[in-house]
């Protein structure tokens, strides 16, 4: 393991957390990655996961639909907050009497390393094309978690979560996104970085791909075959979806298609990398919290998604995922089930554990509650992901509306 660890100083203080606080109740506009919702943006970003759903990926079919041509999955959102931060644009600069700490980059803390934990979703209305998707984000709340003892917490950590308000061009509200992270002084404790660095590293014979492949071509597509509330059962279990094994190349394809405003390069990371800091002592803070690499230069704190030195500069042994990515699969998973006639209404994702390069994960549901509200028949649905080591690194829950039957027949 890299020694780069030992680098990092306390640097969560009262007075940083004061600076961060200012920036509450403030939003900005935020640029997307694509600025119109065009047929091949909505397909890119469903390629990105991995999901073939002909409703987002094939208009012909699509045509055929209640939507009579494409609409986006609802993690197309994501590529609604993550276009680039240069050249600066006049209509997403920061007002000159807002406070420039933490909501400029949604990050804050400079020097303190970022963990998404998770996330909450809301959707209203599809996004179809031509949409043009205007996403408003500031920072919603800052929680100082308290010291786990008996886990040897390294340090002070902080919860800090994000609201983004999506509309369309209309001016309609299309979604809304609360966006979690934790940001600690050190990310893992001694005895959590033991633990994973010692756990078996995957390997896979030539029979394990095949049985992926096998449960990849198993999986079921409800489409345009309706899935009325009255047939769902509370236990009836989804059918599951399997993602994986994670590589590099799936991390950078979710990247290219939906676009992550941290990612920048040449003369724009080093933009980014003085942004961050916007002092220099802090500047100092912020390489001090970065990997010296053997060429006698810094990556940024993103590259641990595909550089395995400096991810073990963090207490993880191998790359890992964008978080984000898990939302994705989920999307997939409750789509997948409630067919073209259904609407995935809400969505919360927990992360429990690092889903490292060589990892795979099988998405998987449950019907906890079934209901009449507000005049709309929906589902409610318990998430989460199990890896191949049996372990489960992801929670979620989801509230699905379906058609009626009843409705139908009159």
């Amino acid at each position: 393991m890299s020694e780069t660890i030992s680098a990092y100083e306390p640097v969560i203080t009262d007075e940083s957390l004061a600076l961060l606080r200012r920036s509450l109740g403030y939003k900005v506009p935020i640029r997307p990655n694509y600025d119109i919702a065009t047929p091949e943006a909505i397909m890119r970003v469903a390629y990105a996961n991995g999901d073939d759903n002909p409703l987002w990926t094939d208009p012909d079919y699509a045509a055929t639909s209640k939507y009579g041509g494409l609409v986006a999955s609802p993690s197309y959102l994501l590529s609604c907050i993550s276009g680039p931060l240069w050249p600066r644009l006049r209509e997403y600069t920061i007002p000159d009497d807002m406070p420039k700490e933490g909501v400029q980059l949604a990050s804050g803390l400079p020097g303190v390393p970022n963990w998404y934990v998770g996330d909450e979703w809301e959707w209203w209305r599809p996004v179809l094309p031509g949409d043009a998707v205007k996403a408003l984000g500031g920072l919603y709340s800052v929680t100082e978690l308290p010291r786990r003892d008996k886990a040897r917490d390294p340090g002070r950590a902080v919860e800090v979560v994000w609201e983004t308000i999506f509309t369309n061009q209309r001016g309609e509200r299309v979604g809304r996104y609360l966006y979690r992270q934790w940001k600690r002084e050190l990310p893992q404790s001694p005895e959590k970085q033991k633990q994973l660095f010692e756990a078996p590293v995957p390997h896979y014979t030539d029979a394990d791909l095949r049985r992926i492949e096998q449960d990849c071509e198993r999986e079921e597509m409800r489409g345009s075959l309706p899935r009325f509330w009255e047939d769902v059962q509370v236990g009836e279990q989804l059918a599951p979806g399997v993602k994986g094994p994670l590589s590099i190349t799936d991390v950078v394809t979710w990247l290219m298609y939906n676009g992550w405003r941290i990612f920048s390069a040449h003369k724009f990371r080093y933009q980014w990398q003085k942004v961050m800091a916007l002092h220099k002592e802090e500047f100092d803070t912020y390489h001090t919290a970065l990997h010296r690499n053997e060429f006698g230069t810094y990556d940024g704190i993103e590259a641990t998604h595909g550089d395995y030195e400096l991810v073990q500069s963090l207490g993880l042994p191998r790359p890992y995922d964008i978080g984000p990515q898990r939302m994705g699969y989920f999307t997939q998973l409750c789509t997948n089930w409630c067919g073209d006639d259904g609407f995935l209404r809400r969505l919360k994702t927990e992360v429990r554990r690092p889903w490292l390069v060589g990892d795979t994960g099988w998405c998987r549901g449950e019907v906890v509650d079934k209901r009449v509200e507000e005049g709309e028949h929906v589902v409610d649905l318990r998430l989460w992901i199990e890896t191949q080591a049996g372990e489960t690194n992801t929670r979620g829950e989801a509230t699905v509306r379906l058609p009626s039957s009843a409705a139908a027949s009159s």
